[in-house]
Parts: structure tokens; sequence; C-alpha cells
């Protein structure tokens, strides 16, 4: 499922982070940017939601995201590509790497 995800949204290449948000990252409605697909975001959510089952670390981060589905913009899609960076498991990024 991981890695469907990734590829699906053109993420699997991606560089690695240590933490899933950056601590001062400030997330909010954002009614200025430029609103983005909500069915993309949405499913880029959902997809986060089922690796919280096995990564409580990310809950938070998963959540706060979660807030903005309704009118998502650049800033809230970016904070979820941030999360689908994290080194989730490397035996799972070597796996697709090979695949």
């Amino acid at each position: 499922m991981l890695i469907k995800s990734l590829k699906k949204y053109g993420l699997l290449s991606s560089d690695y982070v240590d933490t899933p948000m950056v601590e001062k990252n400030k997330l909010d409605e954002g009614l200025q940017g430029t609103p983005v697909d909500a069915i993309l975001y949405r499913g880029m959510i959902g997809s986060l939601m089922y690796l919280t089952s096995s990564r409580p670390d990310l809950i938070y981060a998963v959540c706060l995201c979660a807030r903005y589905q309704a009118k998502p913009t650049e800033k809230h899609l970016n904070a979820t590509q941030i999360m689908q960076d994290v080194r989730i498991l490397d035996a799972v990024h070597q796996e697709a790497l090979n695949s």
C-alpha cells in the first residue's frame, strides 16, 4: 500500500526528512493562497491516515493537515508532501527502487 501511494503521488524519488513537520511551520487556512485540487489533497490525507496505524508519530502532523480538506491551498499541499517525504522504512524504499 505504501509503495502504491508513493507512486500514485509521484513521491517515490523524494528526499528524506527526519521529522514529519518543521516545528516552526505555521499552518493556517491560507485564504489568500492558490487553491489546489481538493480531491488530490484528500487522497493524500487518506493515504497518510492509513500510515498512522503503524506510525503514531505522524498523527499530529496528519491531523493538522486534515483540518484544511475543504479548501486546500498550495501551502497545505506542500506540508502534506513534506510528510509523504518522511523516511518511513528504508526497506520499503529499497523495495520500491528494486521493483
